[in-house]
């Protein structure tokens, strides 16, 4: 049973930093990194296979791209200020929220 909460965590902790990394070469290279996300990505999925490789996207990116798609109306030195921000308080909060579920899991699991 530790095995499997040590992988769920793993993967939980994959997944938040994935983001909040994401989110970070958002605010370094911008819209140049965004293209890469978007060629990934198929805007109208027409099958099963784009829609699952949506989801996957998503499921890596999808808080870092929502939030700067959020901030293009602003300027930039205005926009790259927020997307600082976004970047710290998305790292606080994952902590707290990969923290907060690990000790959830300890207490139903073991």
């Amino acid at each position: 049973m530790e095995s499997i909460l040590s992988t769920f965590e793993v993967i939980l902790m994959t997944l938040m930093g994935t983001q909040a990394v994401f989110s970070f070469t958002l605010f370094l290279l911008g819209d140049f990194h965004l293209k890469y996300y978007e060629y990934g990505t198929f805007s109208p999925p027409e099958n099963t296979i784009q829609k699952v490789i949506n989801i996957c996207m998503n499921l890596f990116m999808g808080v870092a791209v929502y939030f700067y798609k959020k901030q293009q109306k602003y300027s930039w030195p205005i926009r790259k200020l927020l997307q600082l921000i976004t970047f710290f308080t998305m790292g606080i909060a994952f902590m707290i929220i990969y923290h907060y579920i690990s000790k959830f899991l300890r207490i139903v699991l073991l």
